[in-house]
């Protein structure tokens, strides 16, 4: 489940009409879409988690990074070729430009050691999976940050399911894959979710 990408570009919406990056989670269609899908989109309180959850955070694995690197700076690269789109998916999507502008850059909620290959915070600091399996609990990083400054939040969460499987995003494979694939989301709180699986898996939670 840590493979879970959410980062836009400004789309069109219905009718080919464009949509401001400021209007984007403001799309009234998206909270229609959740209303019409009880099933996938639930809405609960803190007070409704589990009680025996058994919360992770990492802590235990030792930090791989260099203190003594520096941050920032410029990498200059070459692309052989112009990008047809800019989209995320659908139409001309794949080509090579995608992973500069989003593989490269997506965050996960959970990422792996690249030495023990442990599970380790990403964008959610704590993590918790329920004793049949199916859920796994996020709670997200208040200090997370997209680039224009705004806070990652659970309704991010709901609307990246919400984008792969409207049919205005015009991708076929996503929208299949975002519906099979996955149980449901809930969201407890800005910063807590759950994501449920449609069935049994080895390791759930990668």
């Amino acid at each position: 489940m840590k493979h879970f990408v959410f980062i836009f570009l400004c789309l069109s919406g219905l009718n080919g009409a464009e949509m401001r990056p400021e209007d984007v989670f403001q799309d009234p269609r998206a909270a229609i879409f959740y209303k019409d899908h009880p099933g996938f989109f639930h809405f609960a309180k803190p007070s409704d988690l589990p009680n025996d959850l058994k919360w992770e955070d990492g802590d235990n694995e030792k930090e791989f990074a260099d203190p003594a690197a520096k941050r920032g700076g410029t990498l200059r690269m070459m692309d052989r070729s112009t990008p047809p789109v800019l989209r995320r998916v659908g139409p001309n999507a794949n080509n090579s430009f995608r992973g500069y502008a989003y593989d490269s850059n997506d965050f996960n909620l959970l990422g792996a050691h690249p030495n023990t290959f442990k599970t380790i915070p990403g964008l959610a600091t704590h993590w918790a999976i329920s004793k049949d399996g199916m859920t796994a609990y996020f709670k997200l990083d208040p200090n997370a940050r997209f680039t224009d400054g705004q806070p990652v939040t659970a309704d991010d969460y709901f609307y990246t399911f919400y984008f792969h499987r409207s049919p205005w995003a015009d991708a076929d494979w996503y929208a299949d894959f975002y519906t099979r694939e996955w149980g449901g989301i809930t969201k407890y709180d800005d910063y807590t979710i759950a994501i449920h699986a449609p069935r049994k898996r080895p390791d759930q939670i990668n």
